[in-house]
């Protein structure tokens, strides 16, 4: 039979004295020490598994007998001493071009997954947008490309290289082939009851002479952008705009 051991500390170890008689059993005097031994070893057992699950909470140092320095390493450089006594701060130094794509493990196939999963830019969604070429400028047709100011000035330079004179949108100075008919501001007149016109000045004799040539007539609608009086035996002549 075994002794029972209890979680107790025992505040000494009885002294078998001569005069004691060898009794054995529980509470014999022959067990007494190994059973006030067995009990401290109980207690101590106890206390110990307490620290080691948390139960019980130790003393801490205050600061460490020996300081150590913390240093990064990698890409980073930098380093601080600690020596427990206080928070510290470590400041990191990064080396021009030391970090790349190459070594952040996983970043280039997660940005080229993101990339793969976003779409084309529309007018009602964004997304990834492709600059339009100068042909494609010109086109006219592309509804999903963007257009730099360079390819615009591009375009339009085209555009205004090609357009015709007397086509919509352009202008030309033109006489009412009516003689002594007026032009107001605003005015409808159809291409054919127009003519092509200049207006010329010489000096004879310190006498300013004004005329005009007339010839041909525009296609289309033309809309006047000035006024001009009409007087008997003379045309007036304006700036028009054509409009259809």
């Amino acid at each position: 039979m075994n002794i029972t051991e209890t979680e107790t500390y025992e505040s000494g170890i009885y002294q078998i004295e001569l005069t004691d008689p060898v009794i054995g059993g529980e509470d014999g005097i022959a067990n007494l020490q190994a059973k006030q031994l067995a009990n401290r070893t109980n207690w101590l057992k106890a206390v110990y598994q307490k620290i080691i699950d948390g139960t019980t909470l130790i003393e801490k140092a205050v600061k460490l007998a020996t300081a150590r320095k913390i240093s990064l390493g990698g890409i980073l450089t930098g380093f601080a001493n600690f020596d427990g006594s206080a928070d510290i701060t470590l400041n990191a130094t990064m080396t021009d071009g030391a970090l790349t794509i190459a070594k952040t493990n996983g970043l280039q196939a997660a940005l080229n997954s993101k990339m793969e999963s976003i779409g084309s830019a529309s007018t009602t969604a964004q997304g990834i947008i492709e600059i339009a070429t100068n042909a494609e400028v010109a086109a006219g047709t592309d509804v999903s490309r963007a257009v730099t100011p360079a390819g615009l000035k591009n375009s339009i330079g085209a555009l205004n290289a090609g357009i015709g004179v007397g086509e919509i949108g352009i202008p030309a100075f033109l006489a009412y082939n009516s003689a002594g008919a007026s032009i107001s501001v605003g005015q409808l007149i159809a291409g054919s009851n127009l003519l092509y016109t200049g207006i010329g000045v010489w000096n004879t004799g310190g006498n300013y002479l004004y005329d005009h040539k007339m010839s041909g007539s525009p296609s289309g609608t033309w809309k006047a952008l000035g006024y001009s009086y009409g007087v008997a035996n003379t045309y007036s002549a304006t700036l028009f705009i054509r409009v259809a």
